[in-house]
């Protein structure tokens, strides 16, 4: 259901439903933040409690894991606020970083090296399993905790900028809009994080733009 969310997310019954467009869990995190050089820029999640609801959207948790989690949020506020607060420069370090992959640009030395230490840090909570016919980078079958989160989103980080896909990495065409999206179309030119937002918006504008100008002559 949450797949077919479109213009950024919308509020519902059961609390705010996010649009998950990105192609890949971790630029679906970066993409909770809209808009960041306008006027118009938006946290989409401002509190602990939405984190938790967009991770379990994004199938990072189920219910039962979510409802475990909001639940000792209330009782361990301090830590998992901290942990709230990492997940938030983390995707800002995701944002610059996929950004700077998708511009063509060189990668921040700062940004890497923020990244790099994510990326130690998560190491520590994996570990090698055999699965099939072959031996699989996993996560530890005990952690259960909101940060457990975390080292999930940094994991499909690596294995996107590290693996073929890094690629397709994509900014949002529009002049107003940041969002960052995996190009799985088959030519390769996809320019829009969504054609029925961002496309018909800058179409639109076109149009206007044209008639203006046949006006005036």
């Amino acid at each position: 259901m949450e797949n077919r969310i479109r213009r950024g997310g919308r509020q519902g019954p059961q609390g705010f439903l996010f649009e998950l467009s990105g192609g890949d869990v971790s630029l679906d995190l970066v993409n909770t933040f809209k808009n960041r050089q306008t006027d118009g820029a938006k946290e989409l999640i401002p509190r602990s409690s939405d984190f938790l609801s967009w991770a379990r959207q994004a199938g990072l948790l189920n219910q039962k894991q979510e409802e475990a989690l909001q639940k000792k949020a209330r009782h361990k506020q301090q830590a998992v606020e901290s942990i709230f607060r990492r997940a938030v420069q983390l995707r800002e370090c995701l944002f610059q970083l996929f950004s700077s992959v998708a511009d063509g640009r060189d990668t921040p030395p700062d940004v890497l090296a923020e990244w790099n230490e994510y990326l130690q840090e998560s190491l520590g909570y994996y570990e090698t399993v055999r699965a099939g016919d072959g031996l699989h980078w996993a996560l530890r079958s005990e952690l259960h905790g909101i940060d457990t989160v975390l080292w999930l989103i940094i994991h499909s980080a690596f294995e996107l900028l590290t693996g073929p896909q890094a690629a397709r990495i994509r900014r949002c065409a529009s002049d107003s809009c940041d969002w960052l999206f995996l190009d799985t179309s088959k030519r390769g030119n996809r320019r829009w994080c969504d054609m029925t937002v961002c496309g018909n918006q800058a179409k639109a504008r076109r149009y206007y733009q044209r008639k203006k100008l046949l006006q005036s002559n």
